[in-house]
């Protein structure tokens, strides 16, 4: 019985946890990165969001990723260690990802995040979704 009162709490607790509003690039993020998961249970999972009231949430493109970064959204170890799938595919049918930790490159003497192509759809990466926020009226 105590486990269950034990989860039932971390479950409302998650459920409480508001989204991240960046005024400056007019997005609203969900609470907190999703970890290591393949590319179509990113798709699914940002697909089924609710949070904050909201269920209009969907995958991030890299140019959006990166605000994360600019903005200072981004938290703890995911500032460091998170490589995030963007929903940018190309014409040879890779995906784009982002990478804030591992080999991110100075230009201009600032971190610049590093986008790499892959086509392993089952590796697994993490996801942050997105929706437009209504202060750049969206």
């Amino acid at each position: 019985m105590k486990i269950f009162l034990i989860s039932v709490m971390i479950l409302l607790l998650g459920c409480s946890q508001e989204p991240i509003l960046d005024e400056k690039a007019g997005l609203m993020w969900e609470y907190e990165t999703q970890f290591h998961i393949s590319y179509s249970e990113a798709q699914e999972y940002c697909k089924n969001l609710s949070q904050g009231g909201f269920d209009n949430w969907r995958f991030s493109n890299a140019a959006e990723l990166k605000t994360l970064k600019e903005n200072n959204i981004l938290k703890g170890l995911e500032k460091k260690l998170a490589i995030y799938w963007s929903s940018d595919v190309n014409e040879k049918g890779e995906i784009q990802v982002v990478s804030f930790g591992y080999e991110p490159y100075l230009k201009k003497s600032r971190v610049v995040p590093k986008e790499m192509w892959t086509k392993d759809f089952g590796q697994l990466n993490d996801v942050r979704c997105v929706r437009y926020s209504f202060f750049k009226g969206y």
